[in-house]
């Protein structure tokens, strides 16, 4: 699972294209992988995890009310 989160949201469009999960490819450590992308906004059930998610990894950032992206990976072989 990789989590995204959309800082300064009013200023960008990208993350949109999310609010109905659809797939999508990205390059993780010079691998490219597909998945499908969804958006967590706050208020979301599925909220909580993915600010922990992010929080665990970027403690100096905080969270707030900006919008999540949240890419589940496909299974490698």
């Amino acid at each position: 699972m990789l989590v995204v989160l959309v800082g300064g949201p009013d200023g960008k469009r990208w993350w949109r294209n999310f609010t109905s999960p659809r797939r999508v490819q990205v390059l993780l450590r010079g691998s490219g992988r597909t998945g499908v992308g969804r958006l967590v906004l706050a208020g979301s059930p599925q909220r909580p995890e993915a600010a922990g998610i992010y929080s665990s990894r970027f403690p100096d950032l905080e969270v707030r009310d900006d919008p999540i992206v949240v890419i589940d990976l496909d299974q490698t072989s």
